[in-house]
């Protein structure tokens, strides 16, 4: 079997918000569901009273996260990737049913979330472009515009993974093949974490 980083469009490992378990807040219980990582992107926040963090996960649902540990969220609304169209990974994601018929998620401490600086749509772009990558980030020898493999090729000094033929090159991988966009996720330790986590899972 071929290794490579997981694949975030993967539904099984990845599941949208109907797919994932049911816990009751009373009980602890949990109906059947597919455990996995929740990944949602950021519509709306807001800080006061508590944390609450509006969002639309894979399979478009409206998800609203209710912060409800002992600082009710104040700690990560601090967080400077705390944005509109930013991404919150969620591993071992379970929904608490609020009312009737009203389900979201409420999240008592942080260890399982993680903040993406990019949509939830660019984050799977990525995702897509990654299944060709070398594992481990580790520097590409092909360059990410024309794909030669130059005798030596210039590594991009922000994430140090993608290389380029020349300035030329690395105009296209910026400007048309989006590294631009992805570069600052590339570095992101949270973006980072969450693929060596799945990766294990």
């Amino acid at each position: 079997m071929t290794i490579s980083y997981p694949n975030l469009r993967d539904t099984s490992r990845f599941p949208g918000f109907a797919a994932i378990p049911v816990e009751d807040l009373d009980t602890h219980e949990l109906t059947p569901g597919r455990d996995g990582c929740l990944l949602l992107e950021i519509l709306a926040f807001e800080t006061v009273p508590s944390l609450v963090i509006g969002t639309r996960s894979t399979d478009l649902h409206l998800v609203t996260l209710r912060f409800e540990g002992p600082d009710q969220g104040r700690a990560l609304s601090q967080c400077p990737h705390l944005k509109v169209g930013n991404t919150i990974a969620i591993m071992h994601a379970r929904k608490h049913q609020f009312g009737i018929e009203v389900y979201g998620i409420r999240v008592l401490e942080y260890r399982t979330l993680k903040i993406i600086p990019t949509s939830l749509d660019e984050l799977l772009e990525l995702s897509d472009e990654m299944r060709t990558w070398p594992l481990n980030f580790a520097a590409h020898q092909r360059c990410h515009w024309c794909r030669n493999v130059p005798d030596q090729i210039i590594t991009c000094d922000g994430c140090g993974v993608i290389g380029y033929c020349n300035s030329g090159c690395k105009a296209g991988s910026w400007n048309v093949n989006k590294h631009k966009e992805f570069c600052e996720v590339i570095q992101n330790q949270n973006f980072r974490s969450l693929i060596a986590d799945m990766e294990h899972e």
